[in-house]
């Protein structure tokens, strides 16, 4: 039997923990839960995370680079605006769609970066990303018609509604999948950033 590394065995942990928390919530799982999902000894799960908060702040923070590493390389590919604005909204609509539970998980479970007292260390990265993410999309052609450089709104209306829709689709309240109305949603996103030209919402 192969041997895991330390990164594949923290992510065996991870997808323990989430699958833990996803059946029986957060609050009523415990250490000893993820401890059988897992594999691990309590005292591996302490030294790693220190405690159940700290756990649960890593499946939040490991959901989130998950779907940032998806992000990148999405949009790096991307040669045109448009086609970064297909990129971000595809990116969106690919993760949700492939890892349900940790998209509810990070959609209802941001409390837990306080919990663990890592809200403003992941604020940070999450800030330097976006920041590297916005630089070379403002260096795209087809950028230049978009008189506002308000990354903060054009991330709102890339994925504010993939999001919105996604919540009701994972909540039961939707039938047809965000992957069935990407165009739907990246059209209304090009449109939107046109918009942006069009007036600027300063």
């Amino acid at each position: 039997m192969t041997k895991l590394t330390s990164t594949e065995r923290h992510r065996q942990i991870i997808d323990a923990a989430l699958r833990c928390f996803a059946e029986h919530g957060v609050e009523a799982t415990t250490i000893d839960m993820i401890r059988a999902a897992s594999g691990a000894s309590v005292g591996s799960l302490y030294h790693r995370f220190g405690n159940k908060e700290g756990l649960a702040a890593e499946v939040y923070i490991a959901g989130l680079r998950d779907f940032r590493a998806r992000l990148a390389q999405a949009t790096d590919a991307a040669g045109t605006a448009r086609e970064a604005v297909a990129a971000i909204v595809g990116a969106n609509i690919d993760w949700i769609s492939a890892h349900p539970d940790w998209a509810r998980f990070v959609f209802n479970h941001r409390v837990v970066l306080s919990q663990a007292d890592r809200e403003a260390e992941f604020s940070a990265e999450v800030a330097d990303a976006n920041k590297r993410l916005w630089q070379r999309f403002y260096s795209l052609p087809g950028a230049a018609a978009l008189s506002s450089r308000d990354s903060g709104l054009h991330h709102s209306l890339l994925a504010g509604p993939v999001h919105d829709y996604a919540r009701q689709w994972l909540e039961g309240r939707r039938k047809r999948s965000p992957a069935a109305l990407r165009e739907l949603f990246v059209r209304a996103g090009w449109a939107a950033m046109q918009a942006c030209g069009a007036t600027d919402p300063h």
